[in-house]
Parts: C-alpha cells; structure tokens; sequence
C-alpha cells in the first residue's frame, strides 16, 4: 500500500529529491531535443525585447528572468537570445516535473505512480509546446507545481498562516497574471483551521504585502496599454465571446491525461483536504473555459495542470496497490500505453503548428536561402503570418485583411528603405510572387528591379531573391 499522506512518513526524502530531479533532467533532454523553429502568439516580441533591453512587462516576472538567461548564456549563445529564451522555457517546464513528482510524494503516492503523473505533465501536449519555444508561460508552470507542493504539505498541518500563502500568490501572480485565479485554493489553505475554517494568524500582514505588491504592479505597469485592466478585460471577453469550442481547445486537447484521469483522480482517490483544495482551484479556471476568447493552446489554465497531474498520481496510486498481481501489471502496462499515446499525440500537436500551416511549402526554403534574416515582401497580411510566425524574418504587407490597403501610401522609397535596413544588418531579401503578379507590385517591382537588379529565381517558385547591392543604392526618383 503507499504511504498516507503525512509529512512524518519514513521513506527517504534524499531518494525522492534524486528522482526527482533525474525526471527533470530526463524531461529536458526530451525537450531540448524537440526544439521548436516557429514562434507562437508573443515569442518573437519576446525576443526583441530582451535584445532590446526591455523590462517592463504586466507579467512582471519573465523579462528580468529572460535577461538574466540570456546574460548568464551568453558565452554558449554567441549573443543570440533565442537559444537561451528556450533553455529557459524547458529547465522552467522541468523543475515543474520535479516539483510534481514531490507534490505527489507529499501526499503519499507511490514512488511508481508518482513517477507516472510526473510524465503525465512532462508529456501533455501543452506542456510540451510551451517547453519547446519562446513564450513566458513556462515559469508560471514551474512556480504553480512549486505552490502545488507547498500546498500539498500545508494540508497536512492543523493550521497554516495566511503569509506564505500570500507570498505563493504574489509569486504566481508576477509570472502571469492568470495565477490571480490561484487565491480561491490559496484562502482555503490560509483559512483552515483544525479541521474548520477561521481567521488565520499573520492575516493583516499577508493583507499588507498583497496590497504592497499589488501596487508596485500597478506603478511597473501602467504606461502598458495591454497592461492595464488585462484581467478585467480578458474576463469580460470570456463573459461575451462564449465559445464552448474553448472547452476542447484550451482544456481537453492541451492537457489530456491531466483534464481527463486527473480529475476523476481528485473526485474518487483524494483525501477530502486535497479534494477540497483541489476544487477551489480548479473550478475558477473550469469557470472560464467556455468562454475563453483567445487561442492560447491552454496556457492560461496551466496554472492547474501540476495539480491535475497529482490527480493522475492518486488514481494510479489506487490501481497500483491492489492485492491483485493481473490489476498492477494490468495498470502500469495500461499507464505506460497511455504515456506513450500522449507523447506521440503532443508531438503529432507541435507538428502541426511547426509544419502543418498554408505557406509551409515555400516558407521554409525561404528561410533556409535567406539565412533566417532579412525582409520579405508580400501580398497578404497570412504571407506576413505565415512568415513572421515561421522564421525570423520581417515581413512586409501589401494589403491588410481588415484594414485600409497599404499599397497607395507603400512608395518604392519605403519600401526600399526596409530592403537597405535588411541588406545593411546582414540579411538578404526577396519578394513572393504573389506580389510579382499582382495589380499592386505592378509598378513597385520593375521600379525595384532598376533600383537592385533582375529579381532571381528562389529555391522555390513562390518567391524571387532581390540581388545585394555592391553599393549603396541610387536614390529613387
């Protein structure tokens, strides 16, 4: 049988520290060899902001992470701040499968079982998306499963104070603001008392600090347009947009395993402590599911996925220690089947936003022949997308679905200044033959050409290469 859920219990916490963190390692081996090439919704904004030195940012806690990556790996990087930014979001992603591997522990798991949910979150398509690129919310995910643990062994006590619960959000809080839905389970936690809720000790000053960084955020951020009254408008999206759709795409298809066996984990195997907790928590997400307005690939519900993870510890830990020989064997083999599924199925969910796009046919050797630096002109505002998005090259629109088309105020002035921007950085430059066929490059392409030379044929025929210049170019008229 495992053990109960005690903090006094006997086995050996160096052992599960060393597993611990052998899971890790293991899980940024995996992810560190599964490196994303794309950049997903703010990662190429990301980028230019630690190339930039930028700090400010409503999710106060990633770009002072991200300089201090980027300035501690410079030696390794040669000054680019890509690889560093993704070494940063897997080391964060795997001290969230070590912390939930102890989360688990604590609450008296099977070291199997527990190593099982560890992989559980290790290998949900989300988490593996957001471990493989650019973004900020794997921090976020290394402090949630941090908190999970915390809260794991807080419940194990009569009474807790409100402080460290306070500083837990504060800290979930600072590496995304969608750690605000945190403070239900948090004031559980806080308020329990002997087995009942009361007013805990340290109240007003948890009340203090809270006010105190609430403050501070708000005078980082204010002069931040998306900054400000980011919460409030996101909820009132979720509120109007409702789309049931969210359910599949933010909730079930990003964390798999953990929304599906984690839940029915916390529902038939928790204590009623942990159940508890873990309803706090999860429903205020669950809440917003429906409506969520963005496409965010579940990152904004990251925030329960180490608790739902510790879910799928219980529910194995049950199967696991059946009296039955034909049950345990049964479950690991069904556990690891299920392991594998998942991974194959969060490869196959990379895959597709990395390969499976319109324009991956001549996107891709146009990054390749351009070195991945330069500009790129184009027709249309899913050409620029599919550029932006896929490489790291700048692109530059023709027209914009939505808005007033750019090509009358787009003179062969401007546009060759983009293109002397380009060529002076090092990069090269090509036009897509959307453009070359166009009403709208009719002009602007022969007035180019003069200006650079012949256009050239690319590696493939949905682009042409504009020749450097081997000086700078004449004026144009």
């Amino acid at each position: 049988m495992s053990a109960a859920p005690n903090s006094s219990r006997h086995f050996a916490r160096g052992a599960d520290v060393v597993a611990a963190l052998a899971l890790g390692a293991c899980a940024f081996a995996l992810y560190a060899l599964s490196f994303q090439h794309a950049y997903w919704s703010d990662g190429r904004l990301l980028m230019a902001w630690v190339d930039a030195g930028v700090q400010r940012h409503y999710h106060v806690g990633y770009l002072p992470l991200a300089h201090l990556f980027a300035r501690v790996l410079e030696p390794l990087s040669g000054g680019d701040v890509e690889r560093p930014l993704l070494w940063l979001s897997a080391s964060c992603t795997a001290l969230a499968v070590a912390w939930t591997y102890l989360a688990a522990r604590e609450l008296g798991v099977g070291a199997l079982a527990a190593g099982l949910c560890a992989g559980a979150l290790a290998t949900a398509p989300g988490t593996w998306f957001y471990a493989t690129c650019v973004e900020l919310h794997a921090p976020h995910l290394a402090v949630a499963a941090a908190a999970t643990w915390w809260c794991a062994r807080a419940l194990q006590r009569e009474r807790e104070g409100a402080l460290v619960p306070a500083l837990w959000f504060l800290a979930l809080f600072a590496t995304h603001i969608g750690g605000a839905l945190w403070l239900p389970a948090l004031c559980a936690v806080a308020l329990r008392r002997e087995g009942r809720f009361g007013w805990p000790r340290d109240a007003w000053l948890a009340l203090v600090a809270g006010l105190a960084f609430l403050a501070a955020w708000y005078a980082w951020t204010r002069e931040l347009p998306s900054g400000r009254l980011f919460a409030a408008q996101a909820v009132m999206g979720a509120v109007e947009a409702w789309r049931p759709a969210a359910l599949w795409t933010e909730w079930l298809e990003p964390a798999c395993l953990l929304a599906t066996l984690g839940l029915a984990g916390f529902v038939a195997c928790a204590t009623p402590r942990w159940r508890a907790f873990a309803l706090w928590l999860v429903v205020p997400y669950l809440a917003i599911v429906p409506g969520f307005a963005y496409e965010e690939r579940g990152a904004y519900f990251a925030g329960t996925w180490p608790a739902l993870a510790c879910g799928v510890g219980l529910a194995l830990d049950r199967a696991l220690a059946s009296r039955s020989v034909a049950v345990r064997g049964s479950t690991l083999l069904l556990a690891l089947l299920a392991l594998f599924a998942q991974a194959r199925a969060a490869r196959d969910y990379v895959d597709a936003w990395e390969r499976d796009y319109r324009g991956h046919e001549w996107v891709e050797p146009l990054r390749r022949e351009l070195g991945n630096q330069g500009c790129v002109l184009v027709l249309d505002a899913w050409e620029r997308e599919a550029v932006r998005k896929h490489s790291r090259l700048d692109a530059i629109a023709l027209r914009d679905e939505g808005r007033v088309a750019q090509a009358a105020g787009l003179s062969v002035d401007a546009v060759a200044g983009m293109f002397d921007l380009a060529f002076g950085s090092g990069g090269a430059v090509a036009v897509a033959a959307s453009v070359v066929d166009s009403s709208e490059g009719a002009a602007l392409v022969p007035a180019l050409a003069q200006r650079y030379g012949a256009l050239r044929e690319g590696a493939h025929a949905a682009y042409r290469v504009v020749p450097r210049p081997a000086a700078p170019p004449r004026p144009g008229p």
